[in-house]
């Protein structure tokens, strides 16, 4: 595939130029990734949504323990992090993320390293340890780690004075913007019709109204977006993201990762949001193929199907994955072992779709597994989700909790690096749809087991996938069974797995699926 050029009547070629805004489970940072290798310039702007799997370190960093929360993780206090993020994903508060962008594609060189300097620093201050004086005890362990450094004096108060020019800056510009928003009167908001819900929902008058804070947005601040909208040639936003081109009236995509589900036909500011977002986008990317009956109930203009994007670097087995395989059979005494890395929640009685994993379906398929067929089979699971201690109890109840090890929530690198060491993945098994982590699997040569509904995907994909097609307990322990009876059948599964990957799931594809849009949008 060749660079991206784009040719305006009256410009010579240049580089295409892409936003994207929002970044859930790294979806926008890993397109741009790949995007990038290919000459587009990209810029993603996350704003301050911190979550682990939304920064590119979860991605892309080599440790094994961060330090902070999920929703707040510390990065300048994780060790063995061994990267840095690029100046072109921009994870920080809108003030700051968008005067950022702003100087950036004006080419205001000091102005940019400025507010990047800033709009970090803030992010760093949100995401340490502390209640009221966060940020003094921010900005004294910043100093404390100049000093041990061996960092002049005149450094540490640099950075104190950075500080407080963020305070302050921040008091200053949201004071500015509660002063120029005026009120607006409540407006009834429209819903898609045809899933129980009537072709138009009136939002409470006293609650949050998408559409009224759209609307009701500063001229001035208006007009920044608007400007900074109009340089980029393409604008994604990711999820629910279209809040900024909305306002802009900039004509955008979106990329849809479970978003359309349920959300948009909910009465909440996130849902009319939604609903808004993808009934007004010129184009929708959507990766979940059991959502086409909620893209054709909303009636979108335009829609294609794109797979999930992986983050190929670690796609292989390594010296590491290899110890971690040698110190796992020793741990559990094993010569059998499947990760099931899904967030676990199961509820029988509800099932619902936004949430549930079926964790129980697998925990009693492989609990017959090790009574009937391998004592020695172990597994791999994620210590996440609402439904640990459930997991937990029902693996107590069947008498097979010896057999499993339980992990803490692990970054890609290491995620891949428990692929590669063990023999199968077992990802979900209720909803009929899978995401990003099956084709890590089939990217790695493993198997993958989980219950595909191949109705929905038919539209999706020419060939289906090699999965492990399970739905019930009797399900999986038939095919844990065949696999472990059966090496050959094991080897031409995981085969057909990466085969399958490289021709109907690779980022080449999902690279080229974008350009052939983008090139259309941008000439229009």
């Amino acid at each position: 595939m060749q660079n991206a050029q784009l040719k305006i009547d009256g410009e010579d070629a240049r580089p295409l130029r892409v936003l994207f805004i929002d970044n859930i489970a790294n979806n926008a940072y890993l397109n741009a990734k790949a995007l990038r290798r290919h000459g587009v310039e990209v810029d993603v702007y996350v704003g301050g949504y911190y979550h682990i799997m939304a920064c590119p370190e979860w991605e892309e960093g080599g440790f094994t323990h961060f330090a902070g929360t999920h929703n707040q993780p510390d990065w300048t206090r994780t060790a063995d992090l061994n990267y840095t993020r690029p100046d072109w994903v921009i994870q920080m508060r809108e003030p700051f993320g968008l005067r950022y962008l702003l100087a950036k594609t004006e080419g205001r060189q000091l102005a940019a390293r400025f507010w990047w300097k800033i709009g970090n620093l803030d992010r760093e201050i949100d995401c340490s340890n502390g209640g009221a004086g966060k940020a003094v005890r921010s900005g004294l362990v910043g100093g404390y780690k100049f000093a041990r450094k061996g960092m002049a004096a005149v450094r540490k108060l640099q950075r104190l004075f950075k500080l407080c020019a963020r305070v302050g800056f921040r008091l200053i510009t949201q004071g500015r913007l509660r002063a120029e928003r005026k009120p607006v009167a409540p407006v009834p908001v429209p819903v898609a019709a045809g899933i129980d819900t009537p072709p138009v929902a009136v939002v409470d008058l006293a609650g949050p109204n998408a559409l009224r804070d759209i609307e009701s947005t500063a001229p001035a601040y208006r007009d920044a977006i608007k400007t900074l909208m109009s340089r980029y040639d393409i604008v994604q936003v990711y999820g629910a993201g279209g809040r900024l081109p909305l306002i802009a009236g900039t004509p955008f995509l979106a990329f849809e990762h479970g978003t359309l589900r349920s959300l948009p036909f909910e009465p909440s500011y996130m849902g009319q949001l939604t609903y808004l977002t993808y009934t007004r986008a010129k184009h929708a990317f959507i990766t979940n193929a059991d959502v086409l009956g909620s893209a054709q109930r909303l009636e979108l203009p335009s829609y294609s199907f794109i797979p999930h994007p992986v983050n190929e670097d670690s796609l292989h087995e390594t010296p590491e994955s290899q110890a971690l395989r040698q110190s796992l059979c020793q741990e559990l005494d094993t010569d059998f072992i499947v990760f099931h890395p899904s967030r676990q929640h199961w509820e029988p009685e509800v099932r619902s779709p936004n949430w549930e994993k079926g964790n129980d379906i697998f925990i009693r398929g492989f609990a017959r597994f090790v009574k009937e067929v391998n004592p020695r089979a172990s597994a791999v699971m994620v210590d996440w989700g609402l439904s640990v201690p459930a997991s937990r109890a029902l693996l107590e109840e069947l008498g097979v909790a010896d057999r499993v090890r339980w992990i803490q929530p692990v970054p890609n690198a290491l995620m891949c690096r428990y692929i590669a060491a063990t023999d199968l993945l077992a990802d979900q098994f209720w909803l009929g749809s899978f995401g990003s982590t099956a084709p890590k699997a089939w990217g790695c040569g493993k198997p993958a087991m989980f219950y595909l509904n191949e109705e929905q995907h038919r539209w999706c994909f020419p060939v289906l996938p090699p999965v492990l097609n399970v739905r019930t307990p009797e399900d999986v322990f038939e095919s844990l069974r065949r696999l472990h009876q059966d090496p050959q059948y094991m080897r031409d599964v995981s085969q057909e797995s990466q085969r399958w990957y490289q021709a109907h799931h690779s980022n080449e594809l999902i690279t080229q699926k974008l350009l052939d849009v983008y090139r259309d949008q941008a000439q229009t």
